[in-house]
């Protein structure tokens, strides 16, 4: 640890708050870093020092898997510091029925030695349908492809409310899905308690002055009017928003990659959502870079923070958030 200062070292309650940081987001995406196997470089110290620096800016974090241990690290860095804050555990699904089973035993670990308070919910997959409709050339989640993917996320959606429901937990943990914003159906949505959609202006070429309202009509357009038309009405929230600051190429983006766009969206998005009532989580915590090397692009420069975990040349929103 290194960039959280705290005045007794020994008690990790302690930490000095950055007066730059404002409690002001809904939720968070967080990956830790070195949470991919077969590596697994993740610490226990590294995660209780994102933790810090994550709680003061949001109560509720989500994670994208459950690989290298990732999730009771959470859980123990918000035992150690005392922190307000909920994780939505989650499950990285790649089609590997091994990979599944070692994930949803881990997090049956973790919910049996932590408190069930500290899980908001467990996420079962990110983008998968997304992902399996472009590598069959389709865009359509009523297709084929669409329906054989959400068949496999629904039957992954069963088999941990199989494996939460067997604990005999004092409450009972809310499971579902994160996805593209426009591949939600009724009867995949009639199998959750919750979805995340994934909604991003840059990505779409949004301009960022309009990228505000364009997020919030496409969300409530097509996530949201879906979830409100499925007989159990499951939460929808904004899985994913953000704006990057850096990129290699601006794909045709119809706003660069900046700081300054960042900013920009930062300012118009987070508190006028807070009002309105929108649950989402910004698009992300940390700049990783791996993924900049591995995927090109703007992958790498999401983070309100850089890698080393400084926060970046922006002045984030104050606001009050539910």
């Amino acid at each position: 640890m290194g960039v959280v200062t705290f005045s007794d070292p020994a008690d990790l309650s302690t930490y000095v708050p950055d007066a730059r940081l404002h409690n002001s987001f809904y939720g968070l995406g967080y990956v830790p870093y070195g949470a991919y196997e077969p590596d697994c470089q993740i610490t226990q110290n590294n995660v209780t020092e994102d933790i810090v620096l994550l709680s003061q800016l949001t109560t509720r974090v989500r994670m994208y898997s459950a690989e290298c241990e990732q999730d009771r690290m959470v859980l123990q860095a918000i035992r150690l510091t005392g922190v307000d804050l909920q994780v939505y555990l989650a499950l990285n699904l790649t089609g590997n029925n091994t990979g599944f089973y070692d994930q949803a035993t881990e997090i049956a670990n973790s919910l049996l030695t932590y408190r069930t308070d500290l899980v908001a919910g467990v996420l079962v997959g990110d983008q998968f349908i997304s992902t399996y409709l472009a590598e069959n050339n389709s865009t359509d989640p009523n297709s084929a492809a669409g329906q054989t993917a959400a068949g496999y996320v629904t039957s992954e959606i069963s088999s941990m409310r199989a494996t939460t429901s067997m604990l005999n937990l004092s409450e009972p943990v809310r499971v579902g899905t994160a996805d593209g914003g426009d591949v939600f159906t009724l009867s995949l949505l009639q199998k959750v308690d919750f979805a995340m959609a994934s909604v991003m202006p840059w990505r779409n070429n949004v301009s960022v002055e309009g990228a505000a309202q364009w997020t919030t009509t496409f969300f409530k357009d097509y996530a949201l009017s879906t979830s409100q038309a499925t007989s159990n009405d499951p939460a929808m929230y904004i899985g994913e928003t953000g704006w990057p600051s850096s990129s290699l190429s601006q794909q045709n983006a119809s706003s660069p990659a900046t700081l300054g766009a960042l900013q920009t969206y930062l300012d118009t998005f987070v508190c006028s959502s807070n009002t309105n009532g929108t649950g989402y989580f910004w698009y992300e915590a940390f700049d990783e870079q791996w993924r900049e090397e591995m995927y090109g692009g703007a992958e790498g420069g999401w983070g309100l923070f850089t890698s080393g975990k400084q926060l970046k040349n922006i002045t984030l929103p104050s606001c009050s958030h539910s």
